[in-house]
């Protein structure tokens, strides 16, 4: 299936920001009842602590629920939590003040300046998240952001809970029917506008079936993602790319991690196979005493 590289309505600015705002909400909801990012969660903590970092930048944040999720979810192991910050071209304050209000007991704060992948602050931390963005960028921008990555981290995680596949756009055709339930059902608190604009008015289900489908065809496939990593000139970084299977989705989350084998004590693991294994979760698990003592 060809790429394309086409708008999202929540993406511009002329989108009005009630419905922009309300569009988060809905997908905020949805990834939280397919538990999205709780499986995202595991590769994602042993990189971060491998790099040993104080800090990490997030691009794209919106709400910050893939890093809540990372926060809440991952067991550190009394390990020091790094400085998580947030960034985003359009930042929603809003949503963002609340996020932040239900961590305030984390290392968390949000840049409070738009901020773009493409010209990152010059103090940004040297490990960068990027969740859900990278297939908004046309292919000469998504290399420009590796190279970005190869030159200025020494981690990267991109995270793609996106599919280019027939698969993918069957499901998002769906949710013309899925729009009353997650607008008015799984969005709290309810408010009569949600009705008017998901049902009455229905502008809130167009937008949903246009950007859905819009970001399946804008996504990249596994195979273009490593064809990129390869025209990158960073001999001394290495790429990963590969999918982890959702239990309670209908799609794969599509992964991308970088980083800088001199730096951090990563080698690098086929994600799926290694969230079905056990050796994956013992890595992360405090040591039995017999175990310490070998």
């Amino acid at each position: 299936m060809k790429r394309f590289n086409l708008f999202e309505f929540h993406e511009q600015r002329w989108c009005p920001r009630f419905f922009r705002v309300l569009f988060h909400h809905g997908m905020i909801a949805v990834e939280g009842l397919f538990e999205v990012y709780t499986h995202v969660v595991p590769p994602l903590v042993r990189l971060i602590k491998r790099t040993e970092a104080e800090a990490v930048m997030d691009f794209g944040s919106g709400s910050g629920v893939p890093i809540h999720s990372l926060l809440q979810a991952a067991d550190w192991n009394r390990s020091p939590k790094p400085e998580f910050v947030l960034s985003d071209l359009m930042p929603e304050d809003a949503i963002t003040e609340a996020a932040l209000r239900t961590h305030d007991d984390l290392r968390l704060r949000y840049h409070p300046e738009p901020v773009s992948v493409l010209d990152p602050p010059e103090d940004a931390p040297r490990v960068w998240t990027l969740f859900n963005l990278f297939h908004h960028f046309p292919p000469p921008e998504a290399r420009r952001i590796l190279e970005l990555a190869a030159a200025r981290t020494d981690a990267v995680a991109i995270i793609e809970v996106t599919e280019r596949s027939w698969k993918a756009v069957v499901v998002s055709l769906f949710g013309v029917f899925f729009a009353p339930i997650i607008f008015l059902i799984l969005v709290r608190p309810f408010r009569w506008s949600y009705l008017l604009f998901t049902l009455l008015i229905p502008v809130m289900p167009v937008m949903l079936v246009f950007d859905t489908l819009v970001s399946t065809l804008r996504s990249y496939t596994c195979a273009e993602l490593e064809a990129m990593t390869r025209e990158i000139d960073a001999p001394d970084y290495a790429w990963e790319v590969g999918t982890i299977t959702l239990p309670k989705a209908p799609l794969p989350v599509t992964y991308l991690i970088g980083w800088r084998p001199d730096r951090v004590r990563w080698h690098g693991v086929d994600a799926e196979r290694a969230m079905e294994t056990a050796e994956w979760r013992r890595e992360d698990l405090p040591q039995t005493r017999d175990e310490a003592a070998s």
